[in-house]
């Protein structure tokens, strides 16, 4: 987390030292939970930090000094008020495709229930997977998830498998084709 969280400072601050570098990503990782880093890291992806606040109205400072950690949390919270309707979107599709049931929930509901009820981390990776690999690239939901009702998927009983499902990082990795580069 550190490493990473360095290179990406590096690029958006260019004229900090690489000791102002090293010890604001070590003040990150120590001030923010591990899975808010993670998640910040798979929502910007290959872009630069600039690139990425920039997509979701987070603001950074000019200079390394005036960055605190929260900013990425902020960040993160920003991204999901963004993002929202196009989760929104996605889980509506596939209830009109009947990947799942309604079952008496809004697609709405759904999506403030996972965010609500899941890590920042696993949230995240569940967009991803959810939007840019199933609708946007067609691959199939798993099957133990193919008929569920909305109702059942943000229920306490089924997030143990939900979560087990988002733990790892092969479900992210395993879905790009060697072709792609992001």
């Amino acid at each position: 987390r550190k490493i990473l969280t360095q290179v990406k400072l590096q690029e958006l601050y260019p004229a900090s030292s690489r000791a102002e570098v090293e010890d604001k990503a070590q003040a990150i990782v120590e001030a923010l939970p591990a899975d808010c880093i993670d998640a910040v890291w798979i929502m910007c992806g290959n872009k630069t930090l600039s690139e990425w606040t920039s997509q979701n109205t987070a603001r950074l400072p000019e200079r390394l000094e005036e960055l605190q950690p929260t900013m990425l949390a902020v960040g993160l919270e920003s991204l999901f008020h963004t993002h929202r309707s196009e989760m929104v979107k996605a889980l509506e599709s596939l209830l009109d495709r009947s990947v799942f049931r309604s079952g008496g929930m809004d697609a709405a509901v759904a999506v403030d229930k996972l965010h609500a009820g899941l890590t920042s981390c696993e949230f995240w990776k569940g967009y991803e997977f959810l939007v840019n690999r199933v609708v946007k690239e067609g691959l199939p939901v798993p099957e133990g998830v193919q008929g569920l009702a909305l109702g059942d998927l943000v229920s306490e009983e089924f997030r143990p498998q939900l979560k087990a499902f988002l733990a790892g990082n092969q479900m992210l990795v395993a879905t790009h084709s060697p072709d792609q580069t992001g």
